[in-house]
Order: structure tokens, then sequence, then C-alpha cells
């Protein structure tokens, strides 16, 4: 075991919770390699991300609720190893269909790790020092896209896509056992809820009609749909605006998420100074600032994949200070009940997530600025929700402080 608030406990708690980010990641830049394989329409496939996070959402609002059952590590022993399990199926998928399906299995799996480690992270820490170290898990995340995307890119040009999933098979297998050596049980009986249906009625009720979960949790969803519209589209606009390989886009993905590594360090460091909900408003700024330059760049049809990934790194370096310490502040008013806390606000984030992405795709065809459209109206909506919370003051806002 490890001891909490050590490097290697947020590291490996950051791993747990990148495995959500994992299975988007490593296959953003294969999506044309996936519709050549299959010879299928674009859209099709653009499902294998909208399904996943589709998984993703709806077994949250499961899972959560069972991790305050019968606790966290359970929860990640069946999520971690189905996770990988699943990836092998998908390496092995004999139609499209089949992978869609898989895909979506796969992302139920990545939910229980998503969730788990919120709530691990709540058991363990509150007020800022739960704000910092949901920045630093964040940090963990961020590095995701900026390293798999690379690595994808250049297995699915030179292997093709099953390279991809094989790959991440055996990544889960790793932090899957990593889970099983070093994490130790951090809900005790005692703290356990029930799972009557009525009582898990009255939980979800009574978080989603908390003042301050619901300010934040909008915040940290429209945050995070616009860096997912990013994620799960740029490699058909890449592709046909700028004509880069598979390789050359997840070049571009990994630079453009430096920026979200960057922004949830910074966010780590100077939420102990400035609060969480000073850092929300600036984040979310420069998070509007850039969205709006990306559009304006695409209506005027200027720039190139360069320039559209620094505008990116900037518009995803506010989303680092915006999403994590959002989750810290919407969590923190639930200590008995951190695991639906964190799955109702995981399920909404994921699945605006999800159905961003099916409608940007769907548009693709007739607008191609669909991507960037959306980025910006994202960017622009944060600051509004941000600026709201503001004018509460940190206190009717609920803030962690």
């Amino acid at each position: 075991m490890t001891k909490p608030g050590g490097f290697f406990f947020i590291v490996l708690l950051g791993l747990i919770f990148a495995s959500g980010s994992l299975g988007t990641d490593i296959f953003a830049p294969a999506q044309p390699s996936v519709a050549a394989d299959f010879a299928a329409h674009d859209f099709d496939a653009q499902l294998i991300m909208s399904v996943y996070f589709a998984g993703l959402a709806f077994a949250q609002i499961a899972l959560g609720p069972l991790s305050d059952r019968f606790g966290r590590k359970p929860v990640l022993r069946f999520g971690l190893w189905l996770f990988s399990l699943s990836s092998l199926a998908c390496a092995l998928a004999p139609t499209i269909n089949i992978l869609i399906d898989v895909r979506f299995v796969q992302g139920v799996a990545a939910a229980a790790g998503l969730v788990t480690a919120r709530a691990v992270a709540r058991d363990h820490f509150e007020g800022r020092t739960l704000g910092q170290t949901m920045a630093y898990m964040s940090l963990t995340l961020s590095l995701s896209p900026v390293l798999l995307p690379p690595i994808g890119g250049l297995l699915s040009s030179v292997y093709g896509w099953r390279a991809n999933a094989l790959f991440l098979a055996i990544l889960g297998a790793l932090i899957a056992l990593a889970m099983e050596i070093f994490i130790r049980e951090s809900l005790p009986p005692a703290r356990r809820s029930t799972l009557h249906p009525r009582v898990l009625l009255v939980n979800f009720l009574t978080i989603a009609r908390h003042p301050v979960f619901l300010g934040y949790m909008l915040a940290g969803a429209l945050s995070f749909a616009g860096l997912f519209a990013f994620v799960a589209n740029s490699s058909f606009v890449f592709r046909d605006r700028f004509g880069v390989s598979m390789a050359e886009h997840g070049a571009y993905l990994g630079l453009a998420f430096a920026g979200h590594s960057l922004g949830a360090f910074a966010g780590a460091r100077l939420v102990g100074k400035l609060g969480s909900l000073k850092l929300i408003t600036i984040g979310a700024a420069v998070s509007a600032v850039s969205g709006v330059a990306l559009l304006l760049s695409d209506m005027l049809n200027i720039g190139g994949a360069v320039s559209a990934s620094l505008v990116m790194f900037a518009y995803l370096f506010g989303a680092g200070f915006v999403y994590p310490q959002s989750l810290a502040s919407a969590l923190h008013p639930f200590p008995q009940i951190a695991g639906s806390a964190s799955a109702l606000m995981g399920f909404v984030v994921m699945l605006a997530s999800s159905i961003t992405s099916i409608i940007i795709s769907a548009l693709y065809a007739q607008t191609p600025m669909s991507m960037t459209i959306f980025i910006a109206g994202a960017g622009i909506l944060t600051l509004i929700v941000s600026l709201r919370l503001s004018r509460s003051g940190p206190e009717q806002a609920g803030a962690v402080s």
C-alpha cells in the first residue's frame, strides 16, 4: 500500500482517473484508419468516440452508488480489469458495428476508474488540499492526450488501428495490477450508504438541487464539452482542411493538450493563493478568447495546423484551470455521498460530450465549421457561468478555499 497524499499515490490515482481519457486519446488519430479498414463512412468511425462517452456517462450513475455501498476497491477492480479485456476485444472486432458495441462496454468499464478515483480523493482530502489533489490528478490525466495521440497516430500509421487497441489492453492491465498492489480501501464500512432505491433517489435529488453543485457542474460540463469536441472531431477537420496524416495529427493533438497539462499544473500551484473560484473565472476567460480566435481563423480561412493547435493550446490551458477546480468545488458539500455526487457530475459531463460529438459529426458534412463554432460557444458559456458564480461570492458559491 502507498501513503495517501504522497507523490506516488497521487500519480497512481491520476492514472486511474485518466482511464476514461485513455480510450479516447489513443483512438482519436486512428479514426480515419478505422473508416478505411472497414470501408465505412466517417460518421460511423466517429461513433466509436461518441458511444464510448455514452458508456462512460450512463455507467457512472450505477458505479458511483455502488462504490458508496461496497467500497471503492471492488468497483475499481471490476472496471479496470474489464477495461483491459474490452480493449483486447476491440482489437479483435471483425466489423465496425461490433467495434462500436465493444467500445460502449469499454466506456462502461472506464467509468469505474473515473468516478471512483474522484471519490477516493474526496475520502482522503478536503478544502484547498482537495482542490490541489484534483488539479494534480487532472495534470496526470492531461498528460494522456499529450503523449498518447502521437503514439496512437504512429501505431495506426505503421500497424493499423488494431495495434492501438492492443496497446490500450496492455496499459489497462498494468494500471489494474498497480491498483491491486498499491491502493487500499478508503471508505470504511461505517461510512457506507445503502443501495435502497428510495435512498439513492433522495441522494441524487439532494445533490442535483444543490445550487453549489449545479453551478460548478455546469461550468465543468461546458469546459469539458469544448475539450472533447476537439478530441473527437479534429482528426477529420485537420485531414480535410490542412491535409495532415494520422501521425501528424497525433503530434498536433499532443501539442494542443500540452496546454491542458500546463494549466492543470499551474492551477494546482495557484489554488492555495487564489482559491478555486478565481481560477475558474481566469481559465474560462482564456478559453473564451481562444475559442473566438479559433472560430475567426476558421471563418476567414487563415492559419494552418500549427496555428490552430497553438490556439487550442491556449484554450486547453484555460480548461486546465476550470475543470479540476469545478470538480473539487462541486463535490465539496457531499463528504458522505462523494461517490454519488461524482457519478452525477460525471454522467452530465460525459453525456454532454457524447451528444456534442454526435451533433458535430452529423453536421460536419454540411457545416465544416461546426467544431470551431461549438468550441467558441462552449468557452463563452463557461465564462458566463463563472462570472455568475463570482457575483455570488465565494461563500454563496461554495468555492473550495
